[in-house]
């Protein structure tokens, strides 16, 4: 049996050879907070600054801008407080474009966490 090299795998080139883990991470970019697939599906991470506020809308950038579109971004929440910030104090998504993503915090009683958006991202 004959392992397939990376070019071969990408290419379909070789079908009687054999695929292994190493062919296929050889055929992902990776960089930090982003990965691009051999079909051109590209996957962002990261997080926002710290902020606070009542009632606030943040518009943030991505870690690079997708090429063509970004197709679903998932937001979490992070903060710097070992407290509960309650639902109202979580990042929630507005929208996105290919550029940047939308999110929406309410502090807590008048006395506003700060508090961060993680992002996962997949476009292309």
């Amino acid at each position: 049996m004959r392992f397939a090299t990376a070019v071969e795998v990408v290419n379909k080139s070789n079908v009687s050879a054999a695929v292994t883990p190493k062919n296929v991470a050889d055929m992902t970019v990776r960089t930090p907070n982003k990965i691009t697939l051999p079909d051109g599906t590209i996957m962002l991470w990261g997080a926002t600054d710290f902020i606070g506020g009542e009632n606030t809308t943040h518009t943030s950038n991505f870690s690079s801008s997708f090429p063509n579109a970004c197709l679903h971004v998932q937001v979490g929440t992070r903060t710097q407080s070992t407290s509960d910030v309650g639902a109202q104090g979580m990042a929630q998504y507005v929208s996105h474009t290919k550029n940047d993503f939308t999110w929406f915090s309410d502090a807590l009683n008048d006395n506003p966490k700060l508090i961060s958006a993680t992002y996962f991202a997949i476009g292309y």
